[in-house]
């Protein structure tokens, strides 16, 4: 299992992009550690402020799949990679560490040299792992941080709905979700349905290709991670099945009802099991001249 840090940054309509990014990475790469957030003013041109934070996750996938994942969250929010680096940015995610790998090649370098350089990366992984030495300069962060001459800063409340694990330190016990410290999540991703799609008769005659992401975060330890008794678990061939029915048996306006309506039908099949329940519907090859990286709406449940 490898140690990723992500830093996530915007500065067009950041909040609602950065909740994007956040529920999408969620999906992905499972359970995060969310640093605290940062304004801070652009580097190297002027334009509005940027937010900025870290995300932690350990993972077992490799570094390509992980750097193509964040490429692919990146297009689906709409992020413009023929624009400079030095201009506004709907989202940038950028891998900052990977385990302790030490990798410079034409398009990536890890560790990133903004984990010296700049405070808003700098500051929260001093805080989320002040006792992590950096694979390069061979000292802490919290070293690190300490000697650290860096732009003005200002922590600010990022108002996110998903359910983010926010962490003060990573190297503190932060497993609190079972008493023996185990964390209970199930995603099924990329579900592929040809649904008839479209505000117009016209549009919906020809199925659009539409992915449905489902991500169940339990608040109780499944009776069945104990043994193979499958009684009381969630029929995940059942959800799947089910969506696979409902949509081919109907037409839909909106993507938004046509998340509703999965939402709903997830949830009636799972009412038996105390969980946090994410939906995430994306058409994939909207019938919209010029629209890049698809369209994409999320419905979230709340303990």
């Amino acid at each position: 299992m490898t140690d990723v840090y992500i830093g996530v940054g915007s500065n067009i309509d950041p909040a609602a992009h950065i909740d994007q990014a956040l529920c999408q990475m969620r999906a992905r790469f499972g359970r995060l550690e969310v640093s605290d957030t940062y304004r801070n003013a652009p580097v190297g041109f002027a334009g509005e402020d940027f937010l900025n934070l870290v995300v932690a996750f350990t993972s077992a996938r490799s570094l390509a799949s992980v750097v193509h994942d964040l490429i692919e969250i990146e297009l689906r929010i709409g992020k413009d990679f023929s624009t400079s680096r030095l201009s506004a940015q709907i989202i940038d995610l950028d891998l900052l560490l990977f385990g302790d790998l030490i990798l410079c090649t034409d398009r990536l370098e890890i560790p990133r040299p903004e984990t010296l350089t700049t405070s808003y990366c700098l500051r929260p992984l001093a805080e989320m792992s002040p006792n992590r030495v950096h694979p390069t300069a061979g000292k802490t962060f919290a070293e690190l941080w300490a000697s650290h001459e860096g732009q003005r800063m200002e922590r600010v409340d990022l108002p996110c709905t998903g359910t983010i694990h926010h962490a003060e330190s990573r190297e503190a016990d932060l497993s609190d979700d079972f008493e023996d410290g185990t964390v209970s999540e199930l995603f099924i991703n990329d579900l592929r349905l040809a649904v008839k799609l479209g505000v117009g008769a016209a549009e919906r005659r020809q199925p659009q290709d539409v992915a449905i992401s489902i991500s169940l975060a339990f608040s109780q330890k499944p009776s069945t991670c104990g043994d193979d008794d499958i009684a009381g678990t969630v029929d995940y061939g059942e959800v799947c099945e089910s969506l696979a029915r409902l949509c081919a048996a109907r037409e839909f306006k909106t993507i938004e009802h046509l998340a509703q309506v999965c939402f709903d039908a997830v949830t009636s099949l799972t009412t038996g099991n105390q969980c946090d329940l994410t939906v995430e519907v994306q058409k994939r090859h909207p019938p919209i001249p010029d629209l890049v990286g698809g369209t994409t709406f999320v419905l979230k449940s709340r303990r």
